[in-house]
């Protein structure tokens, strides 16, 4: 029976206006018996604040009864200092109506204790701490995460691996700190954390006409990894301002806009951060903001899809962060204006295959038509060399019959086990899998695999690698510009051949038979380059020196100037030859010869290099 408190507290509740809704319930362990003093919040999900509420903890037996307005809440549920049960926060609970109910069970955890302190021993206080969840990578609530007036802390964590954020107060100059990976499967004290001094970086991000751009997360980079270096309250606000404290030492920035927003995301490199700086404004570029909405077959919106923008040209990803559909299966992603082949990858709870849609023209913003996805089916199977032995790593193709297309696919690779369950459209397929480079083992395929439901083609071994030989190739020369046809006599050639000019592949290639090999020459500079042949697993086999780039009347000319807020990008610029396309190549040894695909423009005839001025050794371009 309810204690005479919460009953006289209940009806006195009741009497309130109609506007108001009484929550009520209980608070209990797993077993079922009351916790006391639990203390609720509620979370107004409009303005992401804390309303007032009277009564708000829980009695002897666990229960309380308090009046709520109506509306959606983030609700809390606080244990209090000292015991150890795990904090829980219920998100998107709707309020309405005269009175609901909302019981809540709280699972015992672990103590994680330990106290914080500075370079001199001096504790750390008020200092405020964060919790990831590894097994999801979302924060954990957690209840009573501040230190105390002497660095202490003790918080509740149920059993499994987290990373643990130490996050300083506004207005000091410590510098934030991440224990990454803590393993939690009992009580937990910790060393003492030291956090050190450090300086601030101070700026403004902007627009192309110099306005203020608001919500641009500023990531700090490690130059040396390009892995990010964890800092706090690093989105700017709505004047465009940031202010974050680093530890003395080299840093790169990484700007990512605002989900949604038109902008292009940005690095600045070789920033050397010994004292308090401020630094010049970061302009970001514009770009082409595509939208569009991905839904199931019924129709429903799909969450979470993630996509990816791979150039046509060169098969390059863009970098775009904040790629996920929303809640309501909608995306709005800025890319560079060019040609793409988009791909979307639903998760793998939604049961769900993966899409793509091939060779877009993207020149300014784009509403794309909506992307149906369709229900999954699972091709599984293992991989393993001639002896038996498991390969982990390799991937699969799902290929239309004969091989004529390569289809969309996810979980595509095999595990530590040799084991795959790939994740398709339902269909009829030619399953590839493609060995590791140089292992000696050849490229297998199982052919017409009737996918049409679930599906286990059982082992599939991998034969030894082919080694193929090169006796010709015709023509031996060709423009710069590339598309010309080209034969590569010799023996030994298998399907899924591939071939390299120089550090070009050779596009358009069919293997017509063991003795002969056809496609076009790609985009390259001028000179003469080696023609390799790579068998899958083997090892390339060449004829050097067998294929010459010539050059084209109408070569453009590159200019190679430093720019950007901080001199330390390269802004490439070339005249105009009324191509539809370039390609910019880069490498670090001219007398080579050899350069790297870098980019393709289209008909822009400019690119920035990002941080290439503060880049290691020399760079030198290429623009065909």
């Amino acid at each position: 029976m309810k204690p005479l408190t919460f009953l006289a507290l209940l009806f006195a509740l009741m009497s309130l206006p109609a506007s108001a809704t009484i929550v009520s319930g209980q608070v209990t362990t797993s077993g079922g018996a009351g916790i006391a003093d639990v203390d609720l919040d509620l979370i107004n999900r409009d303005t992401d604040e804390s309303i007032p509420l009277v009564n708000d903890d829980t009695d002897l037996l666990g229960f309380y009864a308090i009046s709520v307005p109506v509306g959606d809440y983030d609700v809390r549920f606080k244990p209090a200092a000292g015991v150890n049960y795990v904090a829980v926060e219920i998100r998107g609970v709707r309020v309405e109506g005269p009175s609901m109910t909302l019981d809540q069970v709280l699972e015992t955890g672990w103590f994680v204790s330990g106290r914080v302190i500075d370079e001199i021993g001096m504790p750390v206080n008020p200092l405020d701490l964060d919790v990831i969840d590894l097994a999801d990578g979302n924060a954990l609530f957690v209840a009573n995460d501040n230190t105390d007036i002497l660095g202490n802390f003790s918080i509740v964590l149920p059993a499994g691996q987290f990373d643990i954020e130490f996050e300083p107060s506004v207005g000091t100059l410590f510098v934030p700190l991440r224990l990454s990976a803590v393993g939690v499967s009992g009580h937990t004290p910790l060393s003492d954390i030291t956090l050190l001094f450090g300086v601030r970086m101070t700026g403004v991000v902007v627009d192309s006409s110099s306005q203020p751009v608001g919500q641009v997360q500023v990531k700090t980079i490690d130059p040396a990894t390009g892995l990010e270096i964890f800092n706090i309250r690093n989105t700017t606000d709505a004047a465009g301002a940031y202010d974050l404290v680093v530890a003395p030492g080299e840093y790169g920035l990484q700007l990512i806009p605002a989900r949604g927003a038109p902008f292009l995301p940005r690095f600045v490199g070789g920033l050397s951060m010994t004292a308090d700086s401020t630094l010049p404004d970061l302009p970001l570029d514009s770009g082409a903001l595509i939208t569009g909405l991905v839904i199931d077959g019924s129709g429903n919106p799909v969450e979470s899809v993630d996509l990816d923008f791979v150039s046509s040209w060169t098969g390059l990803e863009r970098f775009t962060p904040k790629d996920n559909t929303d809640a309501n299966g909608q995306f709005a992603i800025a890319v560079p204006s060019g040609t793409y082949d988009i791909r979307f990858d639903p998760p793998i709870a939604t049961g769900l295959a993966p899409a793509e849609l091939t060779a877009l023209g993207l020149s300014g913003s784009t509403g794309l038509p909506t992307t149906q996805l369709q229900v999954a089916v699972t091709v599984s199977g293992s991989v393993q060399d001639g002896g038996g032995t498991p390969q982990a790593g390799l991937d699969l193709d799902f290929l239309t019959p004969a091989g004529a297309q390569e289809m969309p696919s996810s979980r595509d690779t095999t595990d530590g086990l040799g084991v795959f369950g790939s994740i398709v459209n339902p269909g009829s397929y030619d399953v590839r899998v493609n060995p590791l480079p140089g292992s000696g083992l050849g490229q297998a395929v199982v052919s017409s695999v009737v996918a049409t439901a679930d599906v286990n083609v059982g082992i599939i071994t991998l034969p030894a690698a082919s080694v193929p030989s090169v006796t010709g190739v015709s023509p031996v020369l060709g423009p710069v510009t590339g598309g010309t046809p080209v034969t590569i006599s010799g023996a030994g050639f298998v399907t899924g051949a591939t071939v390299r000019l120089g550090n070009s592949a050779l596009e358009n290639v069919t293997v017509i038979d063991p003795t002969t090999i056809q496609g076009t020459t790609p985009v390259h500079p001028s000179g003469v380059v080696a023609v390799e042949v790579l068998n899958p697993g083997a090892p390339p086999i060449g004829a050097p020196g067998s294929f010459t780039f010539t050059a084209v009347v109408l070569e453009p000319a590159l200019t190679v100037e430093k720019t950007g807020p901080l001199q330390n990008d390269l802004l490439l610029s070339w005249t105009d030859t009324g191509r539809p396309y370039y390609a910019v190549f880069s490498g670090n040894d001219p007398s080579a010869n050899n350069p790297a695909i870098h980019d393709a423009t289209g008909s822009l005839s400019l690119r920035i290099d990002a941080g290439a001025a503060k880049s290691p050794g020399l760079v030198y371009y290429v623009v065909n």
